[in-house]
């Protein structure tokens, strides 16, 4: 992955020394999980990486050391909701994180955990996918949380090849069952709002069912998901929802008509 350091040389960014695999042999043993191999990997380019002054050319979140990393583990303790299996490795050093998935049927994906709007769902499918994110979104001035454009979830149109739509319609599967069988509210939100970011293009008729949900911001969800795929055979239930539904709902389901 020498390519990667070619790419990120140019901006301004103190590079930690490679992490040696006694290094992340420990770190591993410290946490009681593996890394995933796209993790693993940049560890062995680089022991995490700050901005220097020059925030005009640096990444919009720095990436942990191991070391600073193990001190995070117990912190999910202040995230109510905190998914099992889930460790931040980025921050912007203003409560906002970005955390991968050390375990489980979404293991190496990356969730983005706004201290402001927490969700848990998972927005790229690796730690690498994520760094590459950073590094199109340009300059810190110009990072926008909600940069759904170069997400890799929700998929918002059919481009992505048979094989990884099957995988996605599988995970998707395992977090609907989730939600069905989910014993609490913050359970049944996390379960659905992943699964819903799993949802493969060609399934998103299936959204449907979550705007009926109990809880308004699980429709609220389904509701925004319509609009950014532009899903025109949403339309009907989306008129329906705007005048009849929970005000959140009702707004998102505006909102997503005028995508249409």
């Amino acid at each position: 992955m020498d390519w990667l350091l070619t790419l990120l040389h140019p901006l301004a960014i103190n590079f930690g020394p490679p992490a040696t695999e006694q290094q992340i042999g420990t770190f591993e043993e410290q946490i009681g999980a593996e890394l995933p191999g796209d993790l693993r990997q940049l560890y062995r380019l680089f022991n995490g990486y700050e901005n220097t002054d020059s925030a005009h050319s640096a990444l919009p979140m720095r990436f942990h050391s191991l070391e600073e990393s193990v001190t995070l583990q117990g912190a999910g303790e202040n995230w109510p909701g905190l998914p099992a299996g889930a460790q931040p490795f980025w921050t912007d050093d203003q409560s906002n994180h970005a955390l991968v998935y050390l375990s489980g049927p979404l293991r190496g994906m990356v969730v983005l955990l706004y201290h402001d709007e927490p969700d848990y769902a998972p927005r790229y499918r690796s730690a690498l996918s994520f760094l590459l994110h950073l590094h199109t979104a340009g300059t810190i001035n110009h990072y926008e949380e909600d940069s759904v454009s170069t997400a890799d979830l929700p998929v918002l149109e059919p481009r992505l090849s048979s094989s990884q739509t099957a995988e996605d319609r599988r995970l998707y599967q395992i977090c609907r069952t989730d939600y069905e069988q989910a014993t609490t509210d913050q359970e049944r939100f996390l379960a659905a709002v992943t699964a819903m970011n799993l949802l493969p293009y060609e399934d998103t008729d299936e959204l449907e069912e979550f705007t009926l949900a109990e809880d308004f911001y699980i429709g609220q969800r389904a509701c925004e998901i319509y609009g950014k795929r532009r899903w025109e055979d949403a339309e009907e239930s989306l008129l329906s929802l705007s005048k009849n539904a929970h005000s959140n709902i009702a707004g998102a389901a505006r909102q997503a008509l005028e995508q249409l």
